[in-house]
């Protein structure tokens, strides 16, 4: 007998943690995976905004710490957007 879950459950526990509907399901290494490169996103934020406010409290918005702040700050954002919405499409419609 296959484990029963409930689909809403595992996507509302994938809202709140990236990652944790699959561990819910019994996916496990999915799960796992979704977490880890939901983290490097998270990271990759972070690093962005930190470049970025270098840029801004040393005033030269032109140098190289903002450009790459920048493409750090969107590539991160845009990563967590994505995961976070495949994660919880994934944990709903996907079957254990």
């Amino acid at each position: 007998m296959a484990n029963e879950y409930n689909p809403g459950v595992a996507a509302v526990l994938s809202f709140f943690i990236s990652g944790l509907g699959q561990i819910y399901k019994g996916q496990i290494a999915k799960g796992l995976l979704i977490m880890s490169v939901s983290f490097a996103s998270i990271i990759i934020t972070i690093l962005g905004a930190i470049f970025l406010m270098f840029a801004i409290v040393k005033n030269v918005l032109t140098s190289p710490f903002s450009l790459i702040g920048l493409v750090l700050l969107t590539i991160g954002m845009a990563g967590i957007v994505l995961i976070g919405i495949y994660n919880i499409y994934d944990a709903y419609y996907s079957r254990a």
